[in-house]
């Protein structure tokens, strides 16, 4: 087992101080209820150089304002968000842009197809899964639902950045998104396998435990899901069993759909 440097332990030190900090921060911010509701469309990520606010809006996917260090500021921006919460979420692209841009949310629309692309999926898997009860079943989770807890997340910088983590009030799964076919699945196992490490498993329990939003306050095991686009004339689906099995983790395929909401 490899020693920690004394800067990679810094470094996860600092997203724990900032994970608390952030946490103790969104507490306070929703002891008004109706403040809660931005969480529909924004999370909080700690990192080791400060608190992220990162947003799940249309055409703002994975966009963020980075480098937050005080309870203060970050309270501030929480609030300034949920007082301009009508006007973002409407279906006027031209106020929601201006007040985005005001907040400091830069826009998606310029960029590369490609990288649009990969954040469109990141973003509606972290804006359903809450709710979504097929998810679930189709990981064989005994849980109704797997809550959203964390995007991006990673101790120390290094290779072992997971897309999205999720949680069943049990166990921890970490979820590789792919907007397209990949046979390199054994990167999902190296992230179960990194985690499940000393020091890695404590300093992760202890991260967790004091997330914003949806902190975990324990889990029993950490498991590796790889999610890829699926095609009705692709690559037999029984194919990916064998490599699935040698690896240990599982693979959902994900398709498009539409979300539906009633009038009242």
């Amino acid at each position: 087992m490899r020693k920690k440097t004394q800067g990679e332990q810094h470094a996860n030190k600092k997203i724990i101080e900032y994970a608390k900090m952030a946490a103790s921060t969104w507490e306070e911010f929703v002891k008004d209820d109706d403040n809660e509701k931005i969480k529909n469309y924004f999370h909080l990520r700690p990192t080791n150089s400060g608190i992220t606010i990162v947003s799940t809006l249309p055409d703002y996917e994975m966009r963020g304002i980075t480098g937050i260090k005080t309870k203060k500021d970050l309270f501030s921006i929480l609030n300034n968000i949920n007082n301009e919460y009508a006007k973002i979420t409407s279906l006027n692209p031209e106020r929601k842009r201006e007040v985005m841009e005001k907040l400091q949310f830069k826009s998606r629309s310029k960029e590369k197809p490609k990288n649009i692309l990969e954040e469109k999926i990141q973003a509606t898997m972290i804006n359903t899964m809450s709710k979504d009860r097929n998810l679930p079943a189709k990981l064989g989770s005994q849980n109704k639902y797997i809550h959203f807890i964390a995007s991006e997340l990673i101790l120390e910088k290094g290779p072992n950045r997971v897309d999205i983590v999720g949680y069943d009030e049990k166990d921890i799964y970490l979820f590789e998104l792919k907007k397209a076919r990949t046979k390199k699945i054994d990167q999902v196992a190296n992230y179960v396998n990194y985690y499940k490490q000393q020091p890695q498993i404590e300093v992760l329990k202890k991260l967790l435990a004091n997330y914003p939003i949806n902190p975990v306050k324990k889990f029993d095991n950490i498991k590796g899901i790889m999610v890829m686009e699926d095609a009705d004339n692709s690559e037999g689906r029984s194919d990916w069993k064998k490599p699935a099995k040698e690896q240990g983790i599982k693979i959902l395929f994900y398709s498009s759909s539409l979300k539906y909401r009633n009038i009242a």
